[in-house]
């Protein structure tokens, strides 16, 4: 089976089947049907469909609901280990002003002029980037960049500036490693908000060479906000909506 295709199932059933009155296999099915038929080529969705499908998850489930704005899904939109993964490693990056300027000024460069980047031309942004800081991995050998990665994305500035950024600090296997171990130490193991995003900097910052203080709620969300959602961030938001308690 897919990897992204096991991460949906799992997610299913965490946030499902852990409720009080989980919906039914059959509505569960319809509900993940539903959430894939309006999947983009690059596997995400923008908040306009979103809004569909929490209307149509009503007629499924029965029930009608108050739709929440797009301004308050994002509000409580959470981050997965592997988003917040991939931010710590770009802030990383970014505190040090020889790669943060590098990396910045190629992908300026390279920017297309419709201001969006393929992924060919990202890939080869990438291997200048391994050359130059010599990273010995393919980016699409680390899994992190597998589960977001993919030969249909379209990269905006910001997001191949995040990417390439954190791609840079795989270079230092150490602090890759302490960057994920508190990750995944972290008392809370599910998605994380900006509040767990804040205690993890810190704590990242005093076993790393992350030389900068944590980027307040709007900085954050100006560098890191969600323009288009995964399956799984879909599904998070189906779950707040109609079965959490």
């Amino acid at each position: 089976m897919h990897l992204k295709n096991i991460l949906f199932f799992c997610v299913s059933l965490c946030f499902f089947h852990c409720q009080g009155v989980p919906p039914t296999d059959e509505q569960l099915n319809e509900i993940k049907q539903l959430i894939r038929s309006h999947l983009g080529e690059d596997d995400l969705m923008d908040f306009e469909q979103l809004l569909v499908i929490l209307s149509e998850v009503g007629n499924i489930v029965g029930q009608r609901m108050n739709i929440p704005s797009v301004e308050d899904i994002k509000i409580k939109l959470s981050l997965t280990n592997d988003e917040v993964e991939i931010s710590m490693l770009s802030y990383i990056s970014r505190a040090k002003p020889i790669t943060n300027y590098y990396i910045t000024r190629l992908i300026a460069e390279t920017m297309g002029e419709n201001g969006f980047m393929d992924f060919a031309t990202f890939m080869s942004v990438c291997r200048r980037v391994a050359d130059v800081f010599g990273i010995s991995k393919e980016i699409l050998s680390i899994d992190i960049f597998q589960k977001y990665i993919t030969p249909n994305m379209v990269f905006s500035m910001s997001k191949a500036v995040v990417y390439a950024l954190a791609y840079a600090s795989t270079q230092n296997p150490e602090v890759h490693e302490a960057v994920r171990d508190v990750i995944e130490t972290y008392e809370n193991h599910d998605l994380k908000q900006y509040e767990d995003f804040n205690i993890i900097f810190n704590r990242v910052r005093e076993r790393t060479p992350l030389h900068m203080p944590c980027p307040t709620y709007e900085e954050f969300d100006k560098e890191y906000k969600k323009t288009r959602l995964s399956k799984e961030s879909v599904l998070q938001i189906v779950f707040n909506t109609y079965f959490d308690d």
